[in-house]
């Protein structure tokens, strides 16, 4: 589209038209500083967005100079390869980077955590009880899945709902026992008429 009119009069440095690179693309985005040993130049992104049909793969080539230090986030671009023009500049993109991570990482719902001032907590079940559990807390996931850094180990069982009525040492009924009971009690109804 043309910023001007025939017939109009131009200085000079005057925008006629506007003009932008379409293939490669670039694309900017951030990341927090925690990852940034686990980021490196040419790394693999995919980008997701509504305005395109399917996602689009390009690497990443360069990072900021500095951490932001309101955001404690570092800027990175990558490069598209946008040989048909689907991805046009503006758009509003995702951008999925896979950080390969040395060690596995337990996930738990964010239902399950109890926010509080200077800490936070899970409760874990032990001997049908609860166990009040400081927690170190991660990133959280697409899904409201929580990294969690400390706290919990593989085959922890956690408590996700309920929280705010429990205490440490409180005597917890999971809801498979709790069926069973009433199905029992059921049964015992049944035999006794």
């Amino acid at each position: 589209l043309r910023k001007i009119s025939l017939g109009d009069y131009i200085t000079t440095g005057e925008d006629l038209v506007s003009l932008q690179s379409l293939d490669p693309i670039r694309v900017d985005f951030s990341v927090p500083q925690r990852y940034l040993n686990d980021i490196k130049v040419k790394d693999q992104v995919t980008i997701y967005s509504q305005a395109i049909p399917k996602p689009c793969s390009g690497t990443i080539y360069a990072f900021d100079s500095i951490i932001d230090q309101n955001t404690r986030m570092i800027n990175m671009r990558a490069t598209i390869p946008n040989p048909d023009h689907i991805l046009l500049p503006g758009t509003f993109v995702e951008v999925k980077l896979l950080i390969k991570h040395s060690k596995p990482v337990v996930l738990i719902p964010q239902t399950a955590v109890v926010y509080h001032e200077g800490s936070n907590y899970i409760f874990l079940m032990k001997d049908n009880k609860a166990v009040k559990t400081n927690i170190t807390l991660g990133p959280i996931t697409k899904d409201k899945q929580i990294i969690v850094e400390k706290g919990v180990k593989p085959g922890d069982e956690v408590i996700v709902g309920g929280q705010m009525k429990l205490f440490d040492g409180f005597p917890v009924i999971t809801q498979s026992n709790y069926q069973q009971m009433e199905a029992s009690k059921e049964q015992q109804a049944g035999n006794n008429k």
